[in-house]
């Protein structure tokens, strides 16, 4: 009971962070065509894990994503 308590947590963080991931994509006017379609297939094909790699990869360059700017100046910067 626990288990599948923590269990759907997880999934649903999860599936969260992948919806955000995937809107900051389709928003990202920095990126040509041909690298959102590669983006767009590591995030079908590799969900959670490449939507993981797309945040390490563009947003922590620091470049000016238009959904996340609000929430990246309110976080501390260590």
């Amino acid at each position: 009971s626990t288990f599948v308590a923590i269990s759907l947590v997880f999934t649903h963080l999860a599936g969260g962070f992948w919806l955000w991931m995937a809107w900051d994509l389709g928003g990202n006017n920095q990126l040509s065509s041909k690298q959102k379609t590669y983006w767009i297939l590591i995030l079908l094909f590799f969900n959670v894990f490449g939507a993981i790699f797309y945040y390490a990869n563009e947003i922590e360059k620091g470049s000016n994503h238009y959904f996340l700017t609000p929430v990246l100046t309110i976080l501390p910067t260590w």
